[in-house]
């Protein structure tokens, strides 16, 4: 089957307090990039940032879509709401920790009038004794999106030479 004409659309809607607001974007685009570039069957999509915090409507959405080459005939909407470490001490554990990633995601179609999926995810990596920093926030995300809109995951994910310079490992470990 070939790749479908796709956008992704994504923006980011910060809490007030959060911490390197910066740093955790450049990591969220570099995650969403991996995703569209290392998933099997995204090859025709072009992913877009929107500004801060602009949750634009299905028909803005559209209207945006028309003006870009290839008429996608599906869309993808991403608000990063969270990407970073938690760490939780005291009982009932002594140390938790990990990342956790928190989407809100519309799917679009042309030919359904209205979304034909919309939903909150909230992916979580760690455990006991497990304290994390920002440097696997971009791979967070990756897999946080693998887990939201596919089924399942080929496992084909590890091959730096596959990527194009703009999003290598080093790049990642550059905005980190």
């Amino acid at each position: 089957m070939p790749p479908i004409p796709m956008v992704i659309y994504w923006t980011t809607q910060w809490r007030s307090d959060q911490k390197e607001p910066g740093l955790r974007t450049k990591l969220a685009e570099c995650g969403i990039r991996q995703f569209v570039l290392e998933t099997p069957g995204l090859a025709k999509t072009t992913v877009q940032r929107l500004p801060a915090s602009d949750v634009p409507s299905n028909a803005e959405l559209w209207d945006r879509a028309a003006k870009r080459p290839g008429n996608p005939r599906k869309l993808v909407l991403i608000v990063v709401r969270e990407l970073g470490p938690i760490l939780s001490i005291g009982l009932p554990f002594l140390v938790r920790g990990g990342t956790e990633v928190v989407l809100d995601v519309r799917l679009l179609d042309r030919r359904i009038s209205g979304p034909f999926g919309q939903f909150q995810t909230h992916w979580e990596n760690g455990g006991l004794f497990v304290v994390k920093g920002v440097r696997t926030l971009s791979g967070d995300m990756k897999a946080a999106l693998n887990a939201a809109l596919l089924q399942a995951v080929d496992g084909k994910h590890d091959n730096e030479d596959s990527r194009p310079p703009c999003i290598s490992k080093k790049k990642c470990r550059e905005a980190e």
